[in-house]
């Protein structure tokens, strides 16, 4: 049943980022638009938004989906301890990264 939930879940998510692909499409538009007609819109923090938004959506149904592009030229070639130990160490970096750019996220 939760497995079914977090499906659904991820594929709404999927959904939203696809949304606000279509998001940053529409200001980059607006914004050529209103230059060809000498007028001025500052709709960059706007695109700026839809990217973390469209970043952060998407990443959840892309990883369900097994959509990720792993480097794996070194790691499959590892016997299993030392595979094990760079898997958790890539899954940790990944981590932090994810947390510093969610903390700025929230910031903006």
């Amino acid at each position: 049943m939760i497995r079914r939930v977090l499906d659904s879940l991820y594929e709404a998510a999927g959904y939203l980022a696809a949304i606000f692909l279509i998001g940053i499409g529409v200001t980059i538009i607006v914004q050529v638009v209103a230059r060809a007609m000498l007028v001025t819109v500052d709709s960059t923090e706007a695109a700026g938004l839809c990217l973390a938004a469209a970043t952060f959506f998407g990443l959840a149904h892309t990883f369900r989906h097994g959509g990720h592009v792993r480097i794996t030229l070194v790691i499959d070639h590892l016997p299993a301890g030392p595979k094990r130990f760079f898997e958790i160490f890539n899954c940790i970096v990944a981590g932090a990264a994810i947390c510093f750019l969610a903390w700025h996220i929230i910031a903006l």
